[in-house]
């Protein structure tokens, strides 16, 4: 079996727009030897086609408008976002082009982690609220995947 592959999806440069970039670096540096492949995707899901490689467990990770408070965050199934939930990066119709190039993808565990933002203006800094959720969300990285019940 192929190791889960982690996401990031983000606008560099837009503070809490690169989120799940952020959070793809993190995991990369805090756990360097972990079975898991990983990826960065900089401005839309359509650049996950020529990258997938048959992994059957996916996580996305990025920031999104959800209107809740800033640092919400939530896991949900990747063909159960909506517009409504306004995750940048993975607008609906892109995940309908997505399982139409990749049909193999419909038998996956694919997973979104939406982080709700504060700010997204011109910086390299998230907002404090956006800053603690990583922390929290890197500390419980594995109970995360483990929750989602990926192979870890």
């Amino acid at each position: 079996m192929k190791p889960p592959l982690i996401v990031g999806l983000g606008n560099e440069g837009f503070q809490d727009e690169a989120v799940g970039l952020f959070l793809l670096h993190q995991v990369c540096q805090y756990f360097p030897g972990a079975n898991l492949a990983r990826a960065a995707l900089i401005s839309s899901l359509l650049e996950f086609i020529p990258i997938y490689n048959g992994e059957e467990a996916v996580l996305f990770i990025s920031g999104a408008y959800m209107h809740q408070q800033p640092g919400e965050y939530c896991t949900l199934p990747l063909p159960h976002v909506h517009a409504c939930d306004s995750i940048i990066g993975i607008d609906p119709g892109d995940i309908l082009t997505l399982y139409h190039e990749i049909p193999m993808l419909k038998q996956a565990q694919a997973n979104v982690l939406a982080i709700q933002i504060r700010w997204n203006e011109w910086g390299d800094e998230l907002s404090p609220e956006v800053s603690q959720t990583a922390k929290r969300l890197l500390k419980n990285f594995w109970k995360i995947l483990e929750d989602l019940s990926f192979p870890v």
